[in-house]
């Protein structure tokens, strides 16, 4: 559905976080500590290359764990696992709570480099840069002849039982804060670096991003998104601190709800929530936009 929010979005000149929450008739909560990249800040695909960049596909494909089926010579290589940036092409992902500064690797990129005759690694370079806001950004250092200081060049490793936020068992590409004088970050973006490489390295996909050394989720404030939620008797509630304007759709794309949502008490939006249905929220003020994807349980 991002095709979708994409386009109402260009006519208001702004973007915002797509989050992903599941309604089970509460108000939404952050409950426990999910390591993994969560939502899609912001992205622009290149060109060369489109796998994985339509829905239903994306972002859910950049979001969450990675394929624990794959292994070093067997990489993530459905759409529905991993997007292509396209030469040049770049994304934003953010997490529920700060990745901070730990002994040794921070969070890891899983690009869907593999293996193959004899252990040389089929890699397509990613430029790693990291912020605390969303605006000031700070890259990783690389070398663009040798390609260190890039993600995308370890295999991921796979199989039951593996701790990804232990890297020398989860392969992929770790990246430490100390190095650029950061104490925690929010944000991680990466961009194909494919132009540094052989022309046969069309642009490089991305898998997943998940955080080591993450911040005590119960030091971080539940209320950040512009709107809050919650179900009763099978109607959708929305309530804002301030007037915000909202569309709703169902999966298709069909218009459910468009209307403003002025502050204070809860307001009924849509009634008869199927269980099983999917309905996706777009919520803005003056100077930002919040989307999120819900799922009635």
């Amino acid at each position: 559905m991002m095709n979708i929010f994409s386009k109402k979005l260009n006519k208001i000149k702004y973007r915002g976080f797509l989050v992903f929450f599941v309604i089970t008739g509460f108000p939404l909560m952050l409950l426990s500590q999910n390591p993994w990249a969560s939502a899609v800040v912001d992205y622009a695909f290149g060109g060369g290359q489109t796998l994985g960049q339509d829905a239903p596909y994306f972002p859910s494909n950049v979001l969450g764990a990675v394929n624990p089926n794959v292994t070093n010579t067997t990489p993530a290589s459905l759409p529905s696992e991993v997007v292509s940036l396209g030469r040049n092409g770049w994304l934003v992902l953010t997490f529920e709570q700060d990745v901070i500064d730990g002994q040794g690797a921070d969070f890891t990129v899983f690009e869907n480099a593999f293996e193959y005759a004899g252990g040389q690694v089929f890699d397509e370079w990613l430029i790693v840069s990291v912020s605390q806001d969303g605006e000031n950004w700070i890259t990783f250092p690389y070398d663009s002849i040798t390609g260190i200081g890039f993600a995308g060049r370890t295999p991921t490793h796979g199989g039951s039982g593996i701790n990804y936020q232990d890297i020398y068992q989860s392969g992929g590409d770790g990246f430490d804060l100390a190095e650029i004088g950061l104490n925690s970050i929010r944000f991680v973006k990466l961009q194909d670096a494919t132009r540094f490489q052989t022309p046969e390295k069309i642009a490089a996909e991305v898998d997943a991003v998940i955080g080591i050394h993450l911040a005590d989720p119960t030091t971080i404030p539940i209320a950040t998104n512009l709107f809050s939620l919650s179900v009763e008797n099978q109607t959708l509630l929305i309530s804002s601190l301030e007037t915000i304007a909202v569309l709703i759709v169902d999966i298709s794309g069909r218009e459910l709800f468009s209307g403003l949502i002025s502050p204070g008490a809860a307001q009924s939006v849509f009634c008869n929530v199927p269980t099983g249905g999917i309905m996706y929220i777009t919520g803005r003020n003056q100077k930002r936009t919040h989307y999120a994807k819900f799922l009635m349980q």
